[in-house]
């Protein structure tokens, strides 16, 4: 183990950016334990699909009711970031029914 990587352990740092493919799709804090990455990606873009509508604003409400993120290690998104965010997008929601 390097001394960077203890260091990094030791202050909760986190892990330096891996391949471009595996780089988050989002300003998110990265954290060492967190929401998994793909899983709030995936939240994320499917809410990005529906339409700007009254269907497409209570689907993304139903959708954020419903939501369960898998925790993960070394890589993942600050969850109180994501919190904030996706109740940012239903207050949004439900502010334009």
């Amino acid at each position: 183990m390097s001394l960077a990587s203890l260091w990094r352990m030791c202050t909760l740092q986190p892990e330096p950016p891996g391949p471009a493919e595996m780089l988050p799709h989002h300003d998110f804090k990265l954290c060492r334990l967190g929401y998994a990455i793909a899983d709030v990606d995936d939240l994320l873009g499917r809410m990005d699909t529906f339409p700007d509508s009254e269907e497409g604003r209570r689907q993304t409400v139903e959708l954020a009711s419903k939501v369960r993120f898998h925790l993960a290690r070394k890589r993942a998104y600050d969850p109180v970031q994501v919190d904030a965010k996706v109740d940012e997008i239903v207050a949004r929601a439900t502010r334009q029914s």
